[in-house]
């Protein structure tokens, strides 16, 4: 990954592959897999394509010895590309993002760096700010 890019990151991302649903508002359904997933979005590698800018329901599939666990949030498609559709999230519920942290910290090249990314932000949006 180029050094610059991964700088201008808010949240660290991580190789990954499950499987991806993704739901437009008129209700088409969309399948694919996760190419690698952040705090802020995932990159859906499919056949087929979403309208830029729609918002969308994901549910990411994850598989666990006690059955399927799902990460699911709300987001936007905000790129397509050759390597895939980029949906950013914009809500995500408290299970599903314990869920999502679980993965991130299991799947991170450094398993510290992502809780202290997860401890030090709020929700999706941004860094808590620290009073002096």
């Amino acid at each position: 990954m180029d050094t610059a890019k991964s700088e201008q990151r808010e949240f660290s991302r991580c190789r990954v592959s499950f499987r991806v649903e993704v739901r437009t508002r008129c209700g088409v359904l969309v399948d694919g897999s996760a190419e690698d997933l952040s705090l802020k979005g995932v990159l859906l590698k499919t056949e087929r394509s979403l309208p830029l800018d729609a918002p969308v329901r994901v549910a990411i599939l994850l598989d666990g010895p006690e059955g399927g666990y799902r990460v699911e949030c709300k987001g936007t498609v905000a790129r397509i590309d050759r390597r895939g559709v980029a949906i950013a999230f914009t809500a995500i519920d408290g299970d599903s993002l314990e869920h999502l942290r679980q993965v991130l910290r299991l799947n991170a090249e450094d398993a510290d760096h992502a809780d202290n990314e997860f401890l030090t932000h709020v929700g999706l949006k941004g860094p808590v700010r620290q009073e002096s």
